[in-house]
Formats: C-alpha cells, structure tokens, sequence
C-alpha cells in the first residue's frame, strides 16, 4: 500500500473478508510505502482466480478523514507438482498370520486400481514378477487402492486384514480395497498400501 501524498495517514484500516484474522490498523507517513499481509489457511486449487475484494477505511490525514475505498485482486493459485506415490506389494501368505514373513513369496499378475477420493479410477497397474505395484506422479489428494481379488486363482482369498504395523501386514479388506489415504506437503509417498492372500487350503486324505 502506497501513500502518494505528501501528508501523513493515520488508522488506516483494511478489511479483507480472504484474511482469517484482519491487520490491525496502522500509519503511514507521506510517500511512503508498505505492504499489507494476512492468512487464508487451508488454500486449495478451488480457489484459483477467486476475486478478492479489500476494502480500505477510517484513512485521517491532517485536515480530515478520506472516504471509504476498495480494491480488488484476482488470487492465482500454484498447483503442486504431480510427486506422489502409493503402492507397493502382494504377497503369499503362506502361514496365514497377516504377516509379511521372511521368505513369503510376492504374488504376481494382480491386477490393483488407483481410485480418487470420489470413487474415481485414476489408474490401473498389475503387479510384477517380485508381486510389487507402484503409481507415481500422483497430485495431492485422496487415493483408494483396489486389488482386483474377484479373479483370484480358485483358493485364493485375502488374508486377515491389519495384523500388525502397517509396513508388514495386508490393508485390503475381504473386497480388496485398502482404506484412503491423503497424500500431500505431509505425506508425499504411502508404501504401505498390501495384500496377503492365503493359499487353498488342501486335505489331507
């Protein structure tokens, strides 16, 4: 905010209905220059090219007061590059514990669908020879992965869900699908995201 008088300015008070809490009036001697700052918590792409309306009052200069004025701004919002992942295993649970266990092989050729915090498909994936999946360059939000384990193998079935810490167990329910999980400035990559799938059960004749 520019004084382009000569004379000094007193209580100047800006509103800003964008600012969560509002400036605290100030002064501003002549010609001189300042810049008027506030937070709006919680910016999203949404707000992109929000206009924003500031209004500037209560301005009392030597011989008076000057009338009320506003101004307007357009607010441009950055979007964050696209550097997120979430994945990363299935894997034979051969002990039928829920756990990753030492020498459990991983699951190839499941096929694992990336959805949005909508419901969404964003992307598929299937997994590789060692039974790892990965979706990279992912934006900030809200992802679901599904295990497609309605064309299992006759036998195969998830196993037991949240057995342990979240690096070594399975976190897909009977239906294949894991909990949602934000990514973000807080978390950029979620790994955790398995399936353990238990063999046929065999009978002993």
């Amino acid at each position: 905010m520019t004084n382009e008088g000569t004379q000094p300015l007193t209580g100047i008070t800006v509103k800003d209905p964008w600012c969560s809490a509002q400036p605290a009036p100030f002064d501003l001697a002549g010609a001189a220059t300042t810049q008027v700052t506030c937070d709006h918590p919680n910016v999203t792409l949404g707000d992109d090219k929000h206009v924003d309306t500031a209004t500037v009052s209560n301005v009392k200069y030597p011989d008076g007061t000057l009338g009320e004025k506003t101004a307007t701004a357009t607010i441009r919002v950055n979007p964050p590059p696209a550097i997120d992942k979430a994945g990363d295993f299935a894997w034979l649970d051969q002990n039928r514990n829920g756990l990753q266990d030492s020498g459990e092989p991983g699951v190839e050729g499941i096929k694992v669908t990336l959805k949005d915090g909508a419901g969404g498909t964003v992307a598929t994936k299937t997994t590789d020879a060692s039974g790892k999946y990965l979706f990279d360059q992912l934006k900030d939000g809200t992802y679901q992965v599904c295990f497609d384990v309605a064309n299992l193998p006759a036998g195969y079935q998830p196993t037991q869900k949240d057995a342990g810490d979240d690096a070594t167990d399975s976190d897909a329910d009977a239906d294949g699908c894991t909990p949602p999980t934000t990514l973000g400035a807080d978390k950029r990559e979620d790994l955790t995201l398995d399936l353990g799938l238990t063999p046929p059960v065999t009978v002993a004749e």
